[in-house]
């Protein structure tokens, strides 16, 4: 249970009658050396940029080892400003913007005054485990109840000293240091492989949209035209979007609500890298007429006609009863057979499409995509065996992503289980 805020404005916040034989409840003032906080040299001056020294702002940490800066500053930089070095190996916390985010520096590295440095006392404590004790979610509700401010909420510097973490003897901080840090490595080997598809997939477009489903041995000997987007194959047709989809329709005008008082609402911001979490999604008031109209069906294609996601797409492969939101522009392919909605959805995530888009953003001085710009589209059309090859080999690459992805929060899940666990001492190791 978090600790009241009359706890912690009296400094009685800790852990004590929770935790297993021969833990503590420590202050962090009592695991330290030294605690200091750093700053920024004056960006008007080019003399103290662009040196040798690694600096870095809060924003830069999100593993629990920082390995690099945000830039790099100069000695003059660092002599003539308020930032501070700070030696490898000790432990980086966010007080100003990003309150609570921690690592471990790596290197050598001076720090903005988003940071406090914490000079780690390796008799008391473990860089590693004081950085997983400080990203268990006790101790991050604690920094939040500390946080003081109108502008900038962070935690001043008393404030950060009175915060206690549970601290078991050396020998078991190294135990439940390796165990949470063996789940990081998955984690990361997950995010590596998920990367790896994604690029392999973007390479699979280029060579799908140029050569056509033919074995790579074979793609010199295919007959290629030009077209306003590059080179395709010269048997392939190049039509309109409009030619071989259904009349474009804007999504449905309504307010979301967080209770289950009609049908699901897809908006833009519930479509994600990993496709759309239903369960996540709100709902809202829709009469009978309002639904026929909007409700969303599989192989209906969906986009985003405006903000930092214009373009992107979604394809319903399966939903709950669902409409989809104003922001949403919604595409069906038409029923006589010349197009396959896979294999738009594929043409719709490829390069060929993107440049398209961005064409048509930096050609006019409204921000977004209309539906007359996107059935202006053109679009390279295969014969329907071909469209069906290039949407199997991309749909098994998206499929390779999710399961991944799937892998990915799994173990994400897994970790924060067996943090809150560790921490409190319920699971020994």
């Amino acid at each position: 249970m978090a600790p009241s805020r009359k706890l912690l404005q009296q400094g009685q916040y800790t852990f004590n009658g929770g935790l297993p034989a021969g833990w503590r409840s420590v202050p962090l003032a009592e695991l330290g050396t030294e605690f200091f906080s750093g700053g920024t040299p004056s960006t008007e001056r080019a003399d103290l940029w662009d040196g040798d020294i690694a600096w870095t702002t809060s924003a830069r940490i999100d593993d629990i080892y920082l390995s690099e800066g945000a830039r790099n500053i100069t000695s003059r930089g660092l002599r003539d400003s308020s930032t501070k070095l700070v030696p490898k190996r000790n432990v980086l916390i966010g007080t100003r913007v990003g309150v609570g985010k921690t690592a471990i520096n790596t290197i050598d590295i001076a720090i903005s005054q988003d940071l406090t440095a914490m000079i780690v006392d390796r008799q008391k404590v473990l860089p590693e485990f004081l950085v997983y004790a400080m990203r268990s979610g006790t101790v991050q509700r604690v920094l939040r109840l500390y946080r003081r401010g109108t502008t900038i909420r962070g935690i001043v510097r008393k404030d950060l000293l009175r915060v206690s973490i549970p601290l078991p003897p050396l020998g078991e901080q190294r135990e439940i240091a390796r165990v949470l840090s063996t789940i990081r490595r998955a984690i990361e080997a997950t995010d590596r492989v998920i990367a790896a598809t994604r690029e392999l997939k973007k390479s699979l477009m280029r060579y799908l949209f140029t050569y056509g489903p033919v074995p790579v041995d074979e793609a010199d000997r295919v007959p290629l035209k030009e077209t306003e987007f590059g080179p395709v194959p010269e048997a392939w047709e190049v039509v309109r979007l409009a030619q071989v989809t259904e009349k474009p329709q804007y999504g449905y005008t309504q307010g979301a609500a967080r209770d289950p008082v009609g049908p699901k609402f897809l908006r833009i911001t519930d479509i994600g890298e990993a496709g759309v979490d239903w369960t996540t999604v709100p709902y809202c008031k829709c009469d009978d007429l309002a639904f026929r109209k909007y409700r969303l069906a599989r192989d209906d294609i969906v986009f985003a006609r405006t903000g930092a996601t214009t373009g992107k797409s979604y394809i319903v492969k399966s939903c709950p009863e669902a409409v989809f939101a104003s922001y949403l522009i919604r595409v069906r392919a038409k029923g006589k057979g010349r197009v396959i909605a896979d294999y738009l959805y594929g043409f719709f995530n490829s390069a060929l499409y993107w440049y398209q888009i961005r064409a048509s953003k930096a050609g006019s001085a409204q921000v977004g995509v209309n539906a007359s710009r996107l059935m202006d589209l053109a679009i390279p059309l295969p014969s329907l065996g071909e469209q069906q090859r290039i949407a199997t080999a991309l749909l098994s690459a998206d499929a390779r992503t999710l399961t991944e992805g799937a892998r990915k929060a799994a173990l994400e899940a897994l970790f924060k289980s067996v943090l809150r666990e560790l921490m409190t001492g319920r699971v020994g190791v």
